[in-house]
């Protein structure tokens, strides 16, 4: 366990993590991949909660926080698609499937546009675009956190200034579904995720998921809040879950997104909260935080470990669970084969780089 890290926020993480790899690898019925969809569709808008439950007013300026997230997320973004790019791409020109025109246009798509929106139904053609498309989370996360960093100081001032602040960017996000308007970056979806940071910021401020006294209190209140969250995400089906990077749908439309932040609460808390049952077990917990601590490299790189392990077990790479009709239980063995060969990647990665610091 790396030091100024929280366990159970790791666990949860990694829990997470390791869900998302889940459903991206799983064949199964439609029918079942849409109730653990539900079920566990407040993991993306938790990330994005989590990243601002850490944050604290005052520790750095504007400028630097800016800074720090760019040496954070923009070098790894090009490196990591332009090498995913040039590796899935392989495969497509060595099989006959893509022309190097048609790989530069889906770059150029996946850096200059909102990419995710063209891929329901994914044909072959498209597989690149599949190996890179959860670069959606980089890209909106970027474009949040510098929302976030310039207001986040005066929003966790007061409690007025949280709800105003809240308000406001929520409703900026509204406006831009109300028209149906998609701007690169995700910068039409970027002021309702720098409210999710923000709100995250101010329960982490209030210290909502620290471990106190009471516990009894936290037990219900976590029972009363993923029902909450159970109830409304079966009412509304789908809306309000932030999937392949859509925030509003063509349903609720602008009312999918104060949705959103309110799945991020109700998910959230009672997530981790459950997650700290982990934290006294001698295995288990450390082995699941590990990959928490390292939950971005594996969203980078599963989807091109899973086009090639899916290629050697001659299974068809991402078919959609949203419009299938049987169980594939091969996939259960992709989805083992892709965490082992992910996380194997990370660890190299990781002592490659110590021996860097070392020498």
């Amino acid at each position: 366990m790396k030091k100024n890290r929280v366990l159970e926020q790791d666990i949860a993480r990694g829990i997470a993590i390791l869900m998302v790899i889940a459903l991206h690898c799983l064949t199964i019925d439609k029918k079942y991949y849409m109730i653990m969809a539900g079920l566990f569709g407040f993991l993306m808008p938790f990330f994005f909660f989590m990243s601002g439950y850490n944050y604290r007013p005052g520790k750095r300026s504007f400028k630097e926080n800016v800074i720090k997230r760019t040496k954070q997320i923009v070098p790894p973004f090009f490196i990591y698609s332009t090498v995913i790019l040039i590796l899935a791409s392989l495969y497509l020109v060595g099989s006959g499937q893509y022309t190097i025109m048609d790989i530069v246009s889906a770059y150029l798509k996946l850096i200059l546009t909102n990419p995710l929106f063209a891929l329901t139904g994914l044909e072959t053609k498209r597989i690149v675009m599949s190996c890179v498309m959860i670069f959606w989370f980089v890209q909106s996360f970027y474009s949040a956190s510098i929302v976030f960093f310039a207001i986040a100081d005066k929003g966790l001032n007061n409690k007025w200034a949280f709800v105003s602040y809240m308000f406001a960017l929520t409703g900026i996000t509204m406006i831009f579904a109300y028209f149906d308007f998609k701007l690169p970056f995700y910068i039409s979806e970027s002021f309702v995720i720098a409210a999710i940071m923000l709100l995250g910021a101010f329960c982490g401020n209030h210290r909502l998921l620290e471990d106190r006294e009471n516990k009894k209190w936290i037990i219900i209140n976590s029972i009363i809040s993923y029902l909450s969250y159970i109830i409304l995400a079966y009412k509304f089906k789908g809306e309000g879950l932030i999937m392949g990077g859509e925030i509003w749908k063509d349903g609720l439309k602008e009312w999918g997104v104060p949705l959103t932040v309110l799945f991020s609460l109700l998910g959230s808390y009672p997530f981790v909260h459950f997650c700290r049952l982990f934290n006294k077990t001698k295995y288990f917990g450390p082995f699941i935080a590990w990959f928490g601590e390292n939950s971005m490299y594996l969203l980078f790189i599963h989807q091109l470990v899973q086009l090639y392990v899916c290629v050697i077990l001659n299974v068809e790479p991402f078919r959609m669970s949203l419009s299938s009709n049987e169980n594939d239980l091969m996939t259960l063995l992709v989805l083992v084969l892709v965490v082992a060969i992910s996380s194997l990647f990370v660890i190299v990665r990781e002592k490659l780089v110590q021996r860097s610091k070392n020498s």
